[in-house]
């Protein structure tokens, strides 16, 4: 894990102990077998409540991660806009707990963001420099979780993705952009994007994994 920097209890050939929260998601069940190698701790939503931070200090506390990657969100838009409250519930101080447990703990922590922190206006791929401007609930509730993870843990990535596919794929999200009210429908292309790795806390050190055109997923694939 690039930025990770093993504690100095473990010996050479150790291997991080590391947890993905929100393991039965579509992203958190792919990275479990990504990183099989690594025997992941994987944490469902059964298991682990992010937006109470009991439950967030006891499940780390016991079992005292090197590093945490946090996927869980409330990320269905539409229900982000119905349900304001429990979107920056989940997305901010559910992303507040588990940052400052990791800062507690001495973890390096992943929080997982969205390219929705975005208007989807500029014609060319987003970069890490560009000023954020959500123009829904659900963007502006992860931004709001990316600063509190990095004014919470002195160790952190915060990872800005757009549309995810995989073994679980869905249909794609509906795209609307700040001049427009005209949903794109699933299967559809989003605008040219990129995966950024952002406000991390080894500046410089970071930069995009991925540039190039859209990817179109057909739904239902």
């Amino acid at each position: 894990m690039t930025g990770w920097q093993p504690s100095p209890s473990m010996g050479a050939s150790s291997k991080p102990r590391v947890v993905v929260i929100g393991a039965s998601g579509q992203l958190g069940s792919d990275l479990m077998q990504a990183m099989h190698d690594w025997a992941p701790l994987g944490l469902t939503h059964a298991d682990i409540e992010v937006a109470d931070s009991a439950s967030v200090n006891e499940k780390l506390d016991a079992a005292a991660p090197d590093a945490v990657i946090n996927c869980a969100a409330f990320h269905q838009v539409d229900d982000c806009e119905r349900y304001p409250e429990e979107a920056f519930r989940v997305n901010a101080l559910g992303a507040r707990n588990v940052a400052l447990a990791c800062a507690r703990l001495g973890a390096f922590v992943v929080y997982v963001s969205t390219d929705y922190v975005f208007d989807g206006e500029l014609d060319r791929p987003y970069n890490e420099d560009d000023v954020p401007r959500p123009i829904n609930v659900y963007g502006a509730s992860k931004l709001a979780g990316e600063h509190l993870v990095a004014a919470s843990a002195p160790r952190y990535l915060i990872v800005r993705v757009s549309s995810l596919f995989g073994r679980r794929t869905l249909p794609m999200r509906p795209w609307r952009s700040a001049s427009s009210s005209r949903a794109e429908p699933a299967g559809s292309c989003m605008p040219p994007t990129r995966v950024l790795a952002v406000g991390s806390s080894s500046p410089g050190r970071f930069s995009s994994t991925w540039d190039g055109r859209s990817i179109c997923v057909p739904s239902g694939q």
